[in-house]
């Protein structure tokens, strides 16, 4: 159960926010964007729709709507649900009719989508959530639509959601949740919950695995089948599905694999990223600095020692002590600015983190939380701007041997496909 108190004041801050006269926007230094304002209209629509009536509420909605055009598609879904659950019908179909412009229809793959499917988009603009969302709408308005050419948007748009599932998932938990809804729309209006089938599945003529799929066992059978890597060989490969009986049948291929190349070396998508380590030899150094002379009643400069700390590269294979400070440095190349980013750094197994204390830090021109694990230092950070930055931490070298780093991921959370990875490295630790 949510408690009712929370909502109601979420409700109570929407009601207000969005008729305010400050910019609807993800970030303070950002312009006014009815995508963000569409979205608290959308969570007012369901979570109060009785608000929607409000004359202040209503003039926006009018507004955004005479304005859809500079919505995204996911916005012009999310505006046409509003709009529809707050009795406003004919808009709402408006708005279906104008999704007709940006619908891209693959023939072959008999699949209809919208939004962006690559590249890296703010969360309104993301291609998974603008199809599931634009699914929602129809289902809710219009679910027998076709397109201009005769095509039928929902079981096209279902389809192509289900072919850009990856396993259990889509990419984030947040396209996921929305994927999950829509699907759960479609499946409450197309009967697919009482199917009869057998499905058979057989890899290269051979291994094959038959499933019973009925109304009783639809939505808990297991339809996982893994084929291990002594059945795939080099060249070729055939899968064959089989059906028969009634009802829809979904199915995904993915392939899981590994590289034995040592080094393992770098990769990016957009975003790319570069370790070093460097040795840091301390040395003590005279600095001054003006202090407050209460007798004087001024400041005076004050002479003090201080420890800094050379900083020397160490070459691959170069032997570290016992009790060495080591600098791990993260080069970060940024072809775009991002949102919700994690630089996840594994340690070599000799060595631990100087600092005692995850949490938050400011350095490099950005902030970020640090979680110091076990086997690995996670950097967290919220928006990235285009560029090049650094993320630095100390390691201190306790146990002898030789140890492998592995490589520093990093990862956009909610579009996975924008990812980095820095190349292998070595550290040898003698006693």
């Amino acid at each position: 159960a949510v408690d009712a108190g929370m909502l109601s004041r979420g409700v109570a801050f929407l009601r207000k926010r969005v008729v305010d006269h400050q910019p609807a926007a993800r970030h303070r230094w950002a312009g006014d964007d009815d995508n963000v304002r569409t979205w608290m209209l959308f969570a007012l629509a369901y979570a109060d729709p009785s608000s929607l009536a409000d004359p202040k509420i209503a003039a926006e909605l009018s507004r955004v709507f005479h304005d859809r055009d500079d919505l995204t598609d996911y916005g012009r879904s999310m505006l046409a649900i509003t709009l529809h659950r707050g009795e406003r019908h004919e808009k709402a179909r408006i708005i279906i009719e104008n999704l007709d412009n940006t619908a891209l229809i693959d023939t072959d793959s008999d699949t209809v989508r919208w939004g962006a499917s690559t590249g890296y988009r703010y969360w309104y603009d993301n291609g998974l959530e603008a199809t599931a969302m634009a699914l929602r709408a129809l289902i809710a308005i219009d679910p027998d639509r076709k397109s201009p050419r005769g095509d039928a948007y929902v079981p096209m748009a279902v389809n192509w959601l289900v072919r850009n599932r990856r396993g259990t998932r889509w990419l984030s938990t947040k396209d996921t949740a929305f994927a999950v809804y829509a699907l759960a729309d479609y499946l409450a209006i197309s009967g697919e919950l009482d199917p009869d089938m057998t499905v058979t599945v057989r890899v290269d003529g051979g291994a094959a695995r038959t499933f019973e799929i009925t109304k009783e066992n639809a939505l808990t059978f297991s339809g996982v089948i893994t084929i291990g890597a002594e059945l795939l060989g080099p060249g070729d490969h055939r899968v064959e599905i089989k059906k028969t009986g009634r009802g829809n049948l979904y199915h995904s291929t993915y392939l899981d694999f590994y590289t034995t190349e040592d080094p393992i070396a770098s990769a990016g998508n957009e975003l790319y990223v570069e370790r070093t380590y460097a040795r840091l030899i301390p040395k003590e150094v005279t600095k001054t600095r003006q202090v407050w002379d209460s007798s004087s009643r001024k400041f005076v400069e004050e002479t003090y020692r201080a420890i800094e700390h050379e900083r020397t590269p160490i070459e691959p294979g170069e032997p570290l002590s016992s009790g060495d400070l080591i600098e791990v440095r993260l080069a970060i190349d940024a072809r775009n600015n991002f949102e919700y980013l994690i630089f996840t750094d594994p340690k070599p197994a000799g060595c631990e983190p100087v600092a005692l204390r995850s949490g938050s830090s400011y350095a490099g021109g950005f902030s970020s939380n640090v979680e110091l694990r076990d086997e690995q230092v996670v950097f967290f950070v919220t928006y990235l701007r285009q560029g090049k930055r650094e993320l630095s931490y100390r390691l201190r070298c306790e146990t002898p041997g030789t140890f492998s780093a592995l490589p520093t991921q990093a990862e956009a959370m909610y579009a996975p496909f924008i990812r980095g990875s820095s190349a292998s490295d070595e550290i040898v630790i003698v006693d």
